[in-house]
Order: C-alpha cells, then sequence, then structure tokens
C-alpha cells in the first residue's frame, strides 16, 4: 500500500493518460482482494484515482471508506475529494463537517491551528456554495479567516492556500464584483505569510482584477494583474505548477479587462488561451476546484456577447470537467434559454432542482428553482 502511494506521488497534473494512478490502482486492488477492509488501500485508492477521469468509478471506495475509518481529520475528508469531483456536495457537506470538527479537537488539544482544519472548511464551503447555501458558506468561511493563531508549522502551505481561495471563492461564486474587488491579500494578518505562498496571493489578486474589471474600472484591474504578473515570474523556475496555474489567471483577467474595454475579439482571444491552459492540468489536491474555471467564464464571456450556442458548449466543457457546478448549470440553462432550445433548458432545469437547497438566497437562483419545481 505504502508503495502504491509512493508511486502515486510521482504522477505529473500535465499527465493526462493517468497511467501511474492506474498501475497504482492495481496494486491497491490486489489489496482489497485479499484484505476488504484494508484501510489504507481504500484511502491510496482515492489519491489514485482523484481526477475527473475515474472519480465515478472509485466513488464505492470512497463510501465504502466512511464505514472503515476513525474520526480523525485527514481521514474523515479523504472522500469528499470524489464527492468534490462528482458533485455530491451534501456528502461533501457531511464529511468535511466531521473533518473540521475533529481538526478542531486536536487545535484546542495542542493550541494551535491545524491545516486540516482550513482544508476541510475550504471544502466545505466550496461544496455550500454549490447548493446555494450562502449564508453557511458565509458562515465557513468567517470560520476559518477569524480563528486566531498560532497556526501550526506542519503543512501551512494548505492553511495559506485556504485562507486566500475561501474568501475569493464567497465572492466569485456569487458574482458579487464589488466584494471581489475589495479583497486584501495576506488576510488575516496573524498568519505567517512568506514568499513560498506567492501562489496564493495572486489568487487575491486574481479575484480583486476580476472584480474591477466587472465593475469598469480597468485601471484598477490592470494594477491587479501587473502584481500577478510579477508574482508568477518568482514561480517559473521553483513551481511551474502554480506559474501556470498564475498564468491562467493572467489570461482571465486580461479577458474581462478587453471585454470591459469593448474588445470582444481580443477578450475571445485571451480567455481561450486561460481555457486550453487549464485543460492542459490538473487541480491540485489542495483545492476543491479552480477559484472559477476557466471554461465557465468563457461560457460567460460568449452570453455576455450574445453568443448562447458558443456558451452552452463552454458550459458543458465546464461540467464535464467538474459536474455539479451550479454556476455552469446556471449558464447552460440561460444560454440554451437563449438559444431557444427547450429540451435542453428542461435537462438544466433539471439539474438545477437536484443542486438547489431549498432555503437558497442566492439572487437568480431562487426565480429558477422556482420555476424548475413548478
Amino acid at each position: 500500500a505504502l508503495a502504491a502511494l509512493a508511486h502515486i506521488a510521482t504522477a505529473s497534473f500535465d499527465d493526462k493518460s493517468y497511467i501511474i494512478q492506474r498501475q497504482a490502482a492495481k496494486r491497491l486492488q490486489r489489496i482489497l482482494e485479499e484484505m476488504p477492509d484494508h484501510p489504507g488501500a481504500h484511502h491510496y485508492y482515492i489519491h489514485a484515482f482523484d481526477n475527473p477521469a475515474h472519480a465515478e468509478a472509485v466513488l464505492p471506495i470512497a463510501d465504502r471508506y466512511g464505514t472503515l475509518t476513525p474520526v480523525v481529520p485527514h481521514a474523515t475528508h479523504m472522500m469528499t475529494h470524489i464527492y468534490t469531483r462528482l458533485g455530491e456536495w451534501r456528502k461533501s457537506v457531511e464529511w468535511n463537517r466531521k473533518s473540521a470538527d475533529a481538526a478542531w479537537a486536536i487545535c484546542t488539544d495542542t493550541g494551535e491551528i491545524s491545516s486540516h482544519y482550513t482544508h476541510a472548511l475550504d471544502y466545505l464551503a466550496y461544496a455550500y456554495l454549490q447548493m446555494g447555501i450562502d449564508e453557511a458558506a458565509l458562515a465557513a468561511v468567517k470560520e476559518a479567516t477569524t480563528i486566531a493563531g498560532p497556526f501550526s508549522e506542519l503543512n501551512p502551505v494548505a492553511s495559506a492556500y485556504a485562507l486566500s481561495a475561501m474568501p475569493a471563492r464567497y465572492a466569485l461564486e456569487r458574482r458579487d464584483w464589488e466584494r471581489a474587488a475589495s479583497l486584501n491579500p495576506r488576510q488575516p494578518a496573524d498568519f505567517p505569510w512568506s514568499t513560498e505562498h506567492a501562489p496564493y496571493e495572486a489568487i487575491t489578486y486574481f479575484t480583486r482584477a476580476l472584480g474591477h474589471a466587472h465593475l469598469g474600472d480597468t485601471d484598477a484591474a490592470r494594477a491587479d494583474t501587473a502584481v500577478l504578473q510579477r508574482l508568477v515570474e518568482g514561480l517559473r523556475g521553483p513551481s511551474p505548477y502554480w506559474a501556470k496555474q498564475v498564468d491562467i489567471q493572467i489570461y482571465t483577467a486580461s479577458a474581462w479587462i478587453a471585454q470591459a474595454k469593448g474588445d470582444s475579439e481580443a477578450a475571445l482571444k485571451a480567455m481561450q488561451k486561460a481555457v486550453d491552459l487549464e485543460s492542459s492540468t490538473e487541480k491540485s489536491p489542495v483545492t476543491p476546484g479552480e477559484v472559477l474555471p476557466a471554461q465557465e467564464l468563457l461560457g460567460d464571456l460568449y452570453l455576455t456577447q450574445d453568443s448562447p450556442k458558443a456558451a452552452l458548449a463552454a458550459y458543458r466543457a465546464s461540467l464535464a470537467r467538474s459536474p455539479g457546478r451550479m454556476n455552469s448549470v446556471l449558464g447552460a440553462l440561460r444560454a440554451a434559454q437563449a438559444a431557444g432550445l427547450p429540451e435542453e433548458v428542461s435537462r438544466y432545469r433539471a439539474e438545477l432542482l437536484v443542486l438547489v437547497d431549498a432555503d437558497t438566497t442566492r439572487p437568480g437562483v431562487q426565480a429558477l428553482a422556482a420555476a424548475t419545481s413548478g
């Protein structure tokens, strides 16, 4: 089992054949045939198949792991990597809440904030946002970002990521551009931020750039994008994966700046570059998903430019990579309505009904959900 885990650690995010992961899964399958309740084999199997191509196949393993694992932070969180991949948001909420609570018990015992705690809360907030349960998502964001340190020195990058991503997600998923534009980097201030956390600091500037661009303040958006360009240069050598993620953010921000300035052609060109880059790589396990997927934003851009059929194709691609994303489903529904495709309208309304919580307060979602239920 440990040999399989070590094998998984050598896999590249850019390898879409997943050959190393599949080889590791074969080793783990042999263990499970002999010892069906082996917890490590279940755990590492989830690591191996934490990708869009294999997530559905490993769902029974994830469900089974929940019956085997003790209530410890990482184990109770692990199956939610698969639930997140498949849009199983209610399961993700259940297990990430258990993980965060278990991690908090450790925090109170040690007097330090564990990265397991912030990591679980990031996945928890993401799941709530996909169901439109915004008040619960905000509560999770506040729970993570208002805690007082000290922070554990074990895996601080996971906390740095979560603390940067959660406020960004809350603004961007709700398309709250004013909130997005007002975010400040390196918060909370008492976290020990360092140059190692540049990829996560970039998340804040990306969020600000999108916010300013959508509000029409292209000068401020360009200033935020310039910071992204400075940050990415420091990442190209030591961290090519995160450099690519920031490049995606730069292309995306540039696209919406161009759109705000009325240059639709340049906007589409830049946004397509972001999509191509994002399609060539995988998400890191540190995140439940991109802060905003490039394909989804391409769909938004096509809708803005009155190209609903092209928008629908982009939203479909987004959902193929990240099933159950509310804004991709909403976008597909709106695009289908605009394109006059009644069968597609019915399809995405039905998907929305499955996703949306009855108590959602998300602007625009309540009416669509009501139309769905009717």
